[in-house]
């Protein structure tokens, strides 16, 4: 599957309200991509957005990667 339709994809279920779903595999700056994508789906009545990583290295990695 693309990038672009992996996006398109969790843009869907965002959208679509799904009330949980998993993302397996994102690293560095494609996360920091579908997690600015997803904001982007999330009306603002429905923020925040909850994202979950194994532990904290990965949480600043992340973080990181999202203020670039």
């Amino acid at each position: 599957m693309s990038t672009l339709r992996s996006l398109d994809e969790l843009a869907a279920h965002v959208r679509a309200a799904t009330p949980r779903f998993a993302l397996y595999g994102l690293d560095g700056s494609f996360a920091a991509a579908a997690i600015a994508r997803a904001v982007a789906e999330v009306p603002a009545a429905a923020r925040p957005l909850v994202v979950l990583v194994p532990d904290e290295v990965r949480a600043a990695a992340l973080a990181r990667e999202i203020h670039f």
